[in-house]
């Protein structure tokens, strides 16, 4: 979107407000990204890390780092301290634009001695191949000491980037928050260096023998195993489950089963993919991705053959924890499906429960793949939600079209179908609804259902629209549909409707457009028949966002997860623990500029969840 727009952002503060910058600068992400925050007059109000926060701002540049300009305190609305989410587990070559703004731990020696900065110090660390800026603020309390020269180090912090130079260079640094950020590892061995020798007769060449100095890896264990010696060196052998392209946008992490369990493995850099149905040998730290387990490979996974993984056959919901990441299958009644652009969420009814079925934009599963009121057999693996998303309950991911098998309609199930004599995608007066928007959405007088990207323009007309609503602050929803996400004020009677909403409640919300105190659009509600909990979003065409975004990848998490499965990937029910872009100057989606800044506001600013305005990184 272009430099200067006006911007409202919920998150999650990754550093407490005022940490940067001399007291002016902090860092805020959602479950997609991060960005930094920046109040010339420093005068924050007191917040510590993990708080939820609604910002409103002006997006700009400073010294080349993505930044939301705010204007004063009031600028700033705090929600709960929830905790900051899990940081990503990196390699420093992997440090850059598309983790800029995101909460992240790194491992490496210091290569310099501290540096005296006007609020804090500067040094470095490195791993030999790559060299990272680590920047620490005086309100941090980190003491220079800690961070002594040639000390062995794992450092927790957010990805900041400062070009001061003008030369363009890209200027990517580390800010730890607080002493907990600095953990000291074991030195590496030093190399010997052998005494000057008198030159002999040569010898006959010996064979090699192994270096007895080396460690061996440890022995194979069963991830069951594995996964209860968190930051302990292990081997385990497993069979590849997913594509690599599925769960991690550069590549590099599949999942792995054995027949205890199952983990995420990350491959080292540069380490040829596996298929699914490789069979692997794995050795590598335990520890975790955005709260799951993970084994970090240290080196290239040893191939062992081929085999077929055994699927697990979910019997009740919800799913326990015990299958995460393990191939599973559930067989049921689609109850809903929702979509928010190439992702999407669909409810499997399972006995007295449900199961929650995600479709990652990498899948290239379309949403049409499963029909609501039709039984469906889906076969993927078991994945948790992203650490601040309301439903933490996990979910089947699955992997491509061949995982879906449908089957006929439900008994008792009717599927609805348009009205005699009317065609498909029309509506009143010639207005174009969506396809399937009739049911059970469209209410039965009053103008028809219309996006939530349909409300730029329409400033003073009436308009309906149907979405989920993702955030609650106050009398002011934040709702969303597939086309963007919207703020929906409840003035007058229809304020008495609060009580009864909470997040991931899908509703039709009936009110004049208008622009809000800070110039975006909303739709105002007045009467307390104006909103209305419906059972689920209407299916809807596909809509063109505003502006072409190029994207590289899609979602989060990590597979920047899911907010409902962790990666990272885009979830429908956040709720007001969750983490949402809001553009609030324009038609709920971001346009951006296409001069010298476009390649990196491209990256800076993803068009995949919530109106399209957020701030997940390729």
């Amino acid at each position: 979107m272009p430099l200067g727009t006006l911007v409202t952002i919920a998150g999650v503060l990754t550093t407490p407000l005022g940490l940067t910058e001399s007291g002016k600068g902090a860092f805020v992400a959602d479950d997609s990204g991060g960005i930094a925050l920046y109040l010339p007059d420093a005068a924050w109000p007191a917040a510590p890390t993990g708080t939820t926060v609604i910002v409103h701002g002006v997006l700009e540049t400073r010294f080349s780092q993505l930044t939301l300009r705010l204007a004063g305190a009031a600028d700033v609305e705090l929600g709960e301290v929830v905790g900051a989410p899990a940081a990503d587990a990196l390699g420093l070559g992997e440090v850059g634009e598309a983790v800029e703004g995101r909460l992240v731990v790194v491992e490496g020696v210091v290569s310099e001695t501290a540096s005296a900065l006007s609020d804090g110090f500067s040094t470095a660390i490195g791993d030999g191949l790559v060299t990272l800026r680590v920047v620490v603020a005086a309100a941090s309390g980190i003491d220079s000491g800690t961070l002594a020269k040639g000390t062995a180090v794992r450092l927790t912090g957010v990805v900041g980037q400062r070009d001061s130079s003008g030369t363009g260079s890209a200027g990517y640094r580390l800010h730890p928050r607080s002493p907990a950020d600095i953990v000291a590892l074991a030195a590496p061995s030093p190399t010997a260096t052998a005494t000057p020798k008198p030159t002999a007769t040569p010898k006959p060449t010996a064979t090699p023998q192994p270096d007895a100095t080396a460690t061996p890896p440890p022995p194979p264990v069963s991830i069951s195993t594995a996964l209860r010696r968190i930051g302990a060196q292990v081997t385990v052998e497993g069979i590849v489950t997913t594509p690599a392209t599925l769960l991690d946008a550069d590549g590099r992490r599949v999942t792995i089963q054995d027949g205890s369990a199952a983990i995420l493995l990350r491959l080292p850099i540069g380490a040829a993919v596996p298929a699914v149905g490789q069979r692997l040998r794995a050795t590598g730290e335990v520890g975790t991705y955005y709260g799951a387990p993970q084994l970090a490979a240290a080196t290239e996974p040893t191939r062992l053959g081929t085999a077929n993984p055994a699927a697990h056959q979910v019997s009740r919901a919800p799913i326990g924890a015990a299958l995460e990441w393990q191939l599973a299958t559930v067989s049921g009644v689609v109850e809903s499906i929702q979509r928010s652009g190439d992702a999407w969420r669909a409810e499997i009814a399972l006995g007295s429960g449900k199961v929650p079925v995600v479709g990652l934009g990498r899948s290239g599963i379309p949403a049409e793949a499963l029909i609501v009121g039709r039984r469906a057999t889906v076969i993927g693996v078991v994945k948790r939600a992203y650490p601040t998303a309301v439903d933490q309950r996990f979910a089947i991911v699955p992997r491509t079209d061949a995982d879906i098998r449908l089957g006929a309609p439900a008994a008792g199930e009717v599927t609805p179908g348009p009205a005699a004599g009317a065609s498909p995608g029309s509506g009143p007066a010639g207005e174009v609804v969506s396809p399937g928007a009739t049911a059970g959405i469209t209410p039965t007088s009053g103008p028809p259902v219309r996006g939530v990207a349909d409300l730029a323009g329409r400033e003073g007309s009436r308009l309906t629209i149907a979405g989920q609503i993702v955030l609650i602050g106050g009398p002011r929803l934040v709702v969303r549909d597939e086309s963007g996400s919207a703020s929906v004020l409840l003035v007058g009677d229809a304020a008495r409707a609060l009580d009864g909403l909470r997040p991931g409640m899908v509703v039709n919300a009936t009110g004049v457009v208008t622009r809000d105190a800070r110039g975006g659009i909303a739709l105002v509600v007045d009467a307390a028949a104006g909103i209305v909990h419906v059972a689920a979003l209407p299916a809807r065409s596909a809509r063109p966002s505003p502006t072409a975004i190029a994207t590289a990848t899609d979602e989060p998490s990590a597979v920047a997860p899911d907010a409902t499965t962790g990666s990272p990937p885009l979830a429908p029910v956040l709720g007001a623990l969750a983490l949402l872009g809001l553009v609030t100057g324009s038609a709920g989606a971001l346009a951006y500029g296409r001069g010298a800044r476009a390649q990196r506001l491209r990256a800076a600013i993803r068009a995949r969840l919530h109106g399209r305005a957020t701030l997940k990184r390729p």
